[in-house]
This record gives C-alpha cells, sequence and structure tokens, in this order.
C-alpha cells in the first residue's frame, strides 16, 4: 500500500501491511495472530497508540523497517 492515514486501524486475524510511503493513525485494534507492519525504505510510520484484542503482550505485533525489512522497530 503506498499511503493510509487514519483514526482508527483495525485488523482482524492478523496479517501484513507493507507502506511505502505514509502511515498514520491514532489507535489501532489488532488480533493477537502475528500482525506484521513493513515500512519500505523511506516510509513516514506515525503510528499513536497499538492495542492488542486479547493480550497484553507486544511481542503480537511486529513492525519492521528498512531496506531489506530486517530490522525490527
Amino acid at each position: 500500500m503506498k499511503s493510509l492515514e487514519c483514526k482508527e486501524l483495525v485488523a482482524a486475524l492478523g496479517g501484513r501491511l507493507t507502506i511505502s510511503e505514509y502511515l498514520k493513525f491514532d489507535k489501532a485494534f489488532l488480533e493477537p495472530e502475528g500482525m506484521v507492519i513493513y515500512g519500505q525504505p523511506g516510509a513516514y510510520l506515525n503510528m499513536e497508540e497499538i492495542k492488542d484484542t486479547e493480550s497484553d503482550s507486544n511481542d503480537l505485533v511486529q513492525i519492521f523497517i528498512g531496506e531489506n525489512g530486517k530490522k525490527r522497530a
């Protein structure tokens, strides 16, 4: 996806979100099934509050940035 701007981002059953330019949200509600967000080189990620809908663990949402997608945020 090139750009996405929204107040609330809701993702069910995990999934992948690849951003090439711009991502902005105020709140995200994510299922604990392994949501992955990739920021491609030069992408601007403005993420406020992320809530996991069924767990208190922060390890379930993965955010990767960088040229090869291996650098974790």
